[in-house]
């Protein structure tokens, strides 16, 4: 983790990760990805903004597994 202006670990903010988002745009499937990202929300604000067409997001179906176990979420709630 990197260090801030100050020389501390930043504490109070969400660690950039890759991250991407499916989506269509003009009935064509793509995929955005960003290599430093906070959320899936910021993906999908910029994915709006710069769209000129028709878009359609979509959901990615894999499990969500939580823990060092392993455990699915699901089983979780």
């Amino acid at each position: 983790m990197q260090r801030n202006a100050k020389g501390s670990f930043p504490s109070r903010m969400t660690p950039l990760v890759p991250r991407e988002v499916t989506y269509t745009e003009a009935g064509q499937p793509r995929v955005l990805r960003r290599v430093w990202s906070q959320s899936r929300e910021e993906l999908v604000f910029g994915l709006l903004r710069d769209c000129t067409g028709e878009v359609a997001i979509a959901f990615n179906g894999r499990v969500n597994l939580a823990g060092s176990a392993g455990t699915p979420q699901a089983v979780l709630w």
